[in-house]
């Protein structure tokens, strides 16, 4: 039997296509892009949409904070200035800002874990015109969607999973839901998901970190 592949969405309290965060990572003490960093930006270069993009640099506590604030803001401007010379008239790069320490979102007990620290975020956000109607996409349920109509690639929803912020604990109300979807599998076991968590929200008060 083929299988399907589809795509839920935990709830996010904003569009996916109004902001998004991504992230290249740097070795120890570097901020020298890599050609895996270097094909991620080349890849944000070529949206389409008006957009603005906003550059945090970020560190791991070796060093001390003085020398970790200029690493992290090397690395932001090593991005920003690789995007300059890539992008086009849709895209503002508004910010550029190296945060030192200031953003772990791992607790640094591993090397591992470290390298995740070592990292400059680019906060991407839909730029709209005066008086433009924000459009938000509601995906449909996949609780209440036939398998026989789902195509691959589809994208569906999980209605009412909603997490603690900054933990990984998911809140009681969404206990229901969540075994409904746990049978449905079970009953299909050719059925292939993906599942996709978000955090939120802008990147001043974003709940990355996981407090746990």
């Amino acid at each position: 039997m083929k299988a399907f592949i589809f795509f839920f969405l935990f709830f996010i309290s904003i569009t996916f296509d109004a902001q998004m965060l991504t992230s290249v990572y740097f070795k120890n003490n570097s901020y020298e892009l890599n050609q895996v960093s270097k094909n991620k930006l080349d890849s944000l270069s070529r949206l389409k949409s008006n957009l603005t993009f906003r550059i945090f640099g970020n560190c791991d506590p070796s060093g001390n904070l003085a020398l970790n604030k200029k690493l992290s803001e090397n690395r932001a401007n090593a991005v920003s200035e690789y995007l300059k010379g890539k992008i086009s008239n849709n895209i503002k790069l508004q910010t550029t800002v190296g945060l030192g320490v200031e953003k772990q979102i791992n607790d640094n007990s591993t090397e591992d874990l470290r390298e995740k620290n070592r990292r400059v975020d680019v906060f991407i956000e839909k730029s709209f015109a005066p008086r433009e109607k924000i459009s938000r996409k509601a995906y449909p349920s996949f609780l209440n969607t036939k398998i026989a109509m789902m195509k691959v690639k589809d994208t569906f929803s999980l209605p009412d999973v909603n997490f603690i912020g900054g933990r990984h604990f998911w809140l009681p109300s969404g206990n229901t839901n969540l075994l409904k979807l746990s049978k449905i599998l079970k009953e299909n076991p050719s059925l292939e998901v993906e599942l996709q968590g978000h955090i939120c929200c802008d990147y001043e008060n974003f709940d990355g970190e996981d407090i746990d």
